[in-house]
């Protein structure tokens, strides 16, 4: 399962993120929920329903931290800038066109009208977070976000996602940087050179936390790093960072 994330996310997140872990967490928790809603994943193999409590289990916060409901609660920061919204409207099954390509959903209230028993609870008095610019990016009322067009974007495979959120070495901030690191990747034929003190100004994170989770998912197969000094000196180059996972 891949999504595609916009690349404008990063700007966007981080004049309303002052540090390294809330915004590690919105970043997360804004992939995941593109997950959820591309791939029809709001309800288990058991039936049970996705709540909030088991997002922030998934993403490795106790259910219970409250530290983090600011962002994600009703006109919390990602509501108030445009990135979700709460809605009863969630999918329930994609539509693909001849081509191949998600063309549309079939939603819960397309269930209801066909399902009125009123005791299959599955598909009432649920809400979930939509994805607001995997629907619309560009021009309003046109399906033109990324679960559409991917022009822009990164990608994310679900299964890398999944084990460096839930790898308590790295957690939301190695899967931000990684995040990151993957989105320079795409912009800058396949490679990022950076100095760390870009990456702190865009990720909100000092020198050190970014030492720390670059030789973190180095040394775990998610980045090749290449160090280089200057010839005839003892300055260093700036880092080149490639994913490879």
């Amino acid at each position: 399962m891949i999504v595609y994330l916009p690349n404008e996310v990063f700007k966007d997140f981080s004049s309303h993120f002052t540090n390294a872990s809330k915004f590690g967490f919105a970043y997360s928790y804004y992939t995941y929920i593109n997950f959820l809603y591309k791939y029809c994943l709001h309800f288990d193999d058991n039936n049970e329903f996705v709540s909030q409590r088991r997002i922030k289990e998934f993403l490795g916060y106790n259910p219970d931290n409250k530290t983090v409901n600011s962002i994600i609660k009703d006109n919390g920061v990602l509501d108030s800038i445009g990135y979700t919204k709460s809605t009863s409207e969630y999918p329930v099954r994609a539509i693909f066109d001849e081509e191949g390509n998600l063309f549309d959903f079939e939603t819960a209230s397309d269930i209801r009208k066909n399902i009125p028993n009123k005791n299959i609870i599955s598909y009432r008095g649920i809400k979930v977070k939509s994805p607001l610019l995997a629907h619309t990016r560009y021009e309003e009322g046109v399906l033109d976000g990324t679960f559409y067009q991917v022009e822009y974007t990164h990608s994310v495979d679900f299964e890398v996602f999944k084990s460096i959120v839930q790898d308590e070495d790295l957690g939301c901030v190695g899967f931000l940087i990684y995040g990151f690191i993957k989105y320079q990747n795409g912009i800058r034929k396949g490679y990022m050179q950076s100095t760390y003190d870009y990456m702190t100004g865009v990720l909100k994170m000092s020198r050190r936390t970014i030492r720390k989770y670059t030789a973190l998912l180095e040394t775990k197969g998610y980045l090749a790093v290449k160090r280089e000094t200057i010839a005839d000196s003892n300055r260093h180059c700036p880092n080149i960072y490639l994913v490879i996972k």
